[in-house]
């Protein structure tokens, strides 16, 4: 099954924007001081961000240090950001009609 050129582009800008908005509500989260204490903030935070530190949790640990591993995971980010932009200019392929 072929998927349609702006429907994949559509999904990978998707995802990229979920995994960027996550990791800033994350950084909001460290910086407020947020802990858990029932509050709303809290929790949507956690439920928002949790499928991104989830894909991201090997990341996390790789260095032992968790600012370190959370710099791992922001560059890795841009990185896919990158390739992401590579994949989405890249011009589409002429049907070449036989």
């Amino acid at each position: 099954m072929k998927i349609a050129r702006p429907l994949m582009t559509r999904i990978i800008l998707w995802c990229l924007a979920y995994l960027w908005t996550a990791s800033a509500a994350l950084a909001i989260s460290n910086f407020a001081g947020w802990q858990y204490d029932g509050d709303a903030g809290w929790w949507l935070v956690t439920a928002y961000s949790f499928p991104a530190l989830t894909l991201a949790s090997p990341l996390l640990w790789v260095a032992g240090n968790p600012e370190l591993g959370a710099t791992y995971c922001l560059v890795a980010l841009a990185a896919l950001t990158m390739a992401a932009a590579g994949v989405i200019r890249r011009p589409a392929k002429q049907p070449t009609g036989s």
